[in-house]
């Protein structure tokens, strides 16, 4: 089984975190939304934290500054001394923690707060694919009702991805425990690639664990089982 890697954990990572933001941190209350502040900024900047907080930086590196990790409401409500001490604090207790180890807390703690348990990877008029804790893989046909489970996350071996040379068609391969192999064709290699990460980052949450399967390779559309 080959390894990858952070790269499928932090793309779902980066996923739940921006829904967080703009979705969920303004329901909770002040203290919990400082601490998961504290883990995203621990994970963005894992070798900037271990003396102190760079606020202004943190600013003019662009993108929002603290709002791509606060609810806007309590950045305007508070004082914005009082934001950055209480924010350092926060930082200072997780600044012992890895990239992968404020990724799984992170999550753990959100799972906690609101569901994220199904995610839709692509949608077409043929088929659409879910991805998540309960259903594993599974596909929804424009004639079913209801989602069919292809393989639960715990039992899939690897992930491969592969050009088919059909029009820039890449196929992704999943091969399952008992010798079954799950063939999906995707219309791009980014999308294909997409759809391996994401399968791969939620195995590892599953698991526990933070060995991924991989993505191997020679490098919300129609999807189609082959």
């Amino acid at each position: 089984m080959a390894h990858t890697q952070m790269p499928a954990l932090v793309y779902l990572y980066h996923q739940l975190a921006r829904d967080y933001v703009q979705h969920v941190a303004w329901k909770i209350d002040e203290g919990l939304a400082i601490y998961m502040a504290a883990l995203m900024l621990r994970q963005h900047f894992p070798s900037r934290l271990d003396k102190q907080l760079d606020f202004k930086r943190l600013e003019q590196e662009g993108g929002g500054g603290l709002v791509k990790y606060l609810p806007e409401a309590l950045i305007i409500n508070t004082k914005r001394k009082q934001v950055e001490k209480c924010l350092a604090q926060a930082v200072h207790k997780v600044v012992c923690l890895s990239e992968v180890e404020c990724i799984f807390r992170f999550i753990h703690q959100l799972a906690k707060l609101t569901p994220f348990d199904v995610e839709t990877g692509w949608n077409g008029p043929l088929v659409e694919v879910h991805v998540g804790y309960v259903v594993g893989v599974a596909c929804l046909t424009e004639h079913s009702k209801l989602a069919i489970t292809l393989s639960s996350l715990q039992n899939i071996k690897s992930v491969s991805i592969q050009p088919n040379g059909s029009a820039g068609q890449t196929t992704v391969r999943l091969n399952v425990i008992a010798g079954t192999t799950l063939v999906f064709t995707l219309p791009t290699m980014s999308i294909a690639e997409s759809f391996a990460h994401l399968v791969d980052g939620y195995h590892r949450l599953v698991l526990g664990t933070q060995q991924g399967h991989g993505t191997n390779g020679q490098t919300k559309a129609k999807l189609k089982p082959v």
